[in-house]
């Protein structure tokens, strides 16, 4: 061979190793850029956690708002409804007006 073949060969290949070593560096960045955005704290799935955990507490509020207004409507009607509050100590209390009788069931397979 001659010093001019060897010089292109020589050339050859340190072009291909360089190539070589470029697309690494790429793929290596690509790799970490990836990671990063996916997974690091202010990654995807971060991101879609925090979305599902402020979509269950939207809907807890929610739930609780409700729950708020129906016992705020039975507050107002403990106050001013005379039967509702007969009713509510009938079923919740067990009591029973003076001179009434209370009769109580037993199913047969409880008998002893």
């Amino acid at each position: 061979m001659t010093m001019d073949a060897e010089s292109l060969l020589r050339d050859d290949t340190l072009l291909q190793k360089k190539k070589k070593r470029r697309k690494i560096v790429l793929w290596t960045v690509i790799a970490v850029a990836s990671l990063t955005v996916i997974g690091g704290n202010y990654g995807l799935y971060q991101i879609m956690k925090i979305d599902r955990q402020k979509s269950a507490l939207l809907q807890s509020i929610e739930r609780l708002k409700q729950e708020q207004t129906a016992l705020m409507q039975e507050r107002e009607k403990l106050k001013s409804d005379l039967k509702y509050i007969e009713k509510v100590a009938r079923e919740k209390y067990g009591m029973v007006r003076e001179g009434e009788r209370v009769y109580q069931v037993i199913p047969k397979d409880k008998k002893q």
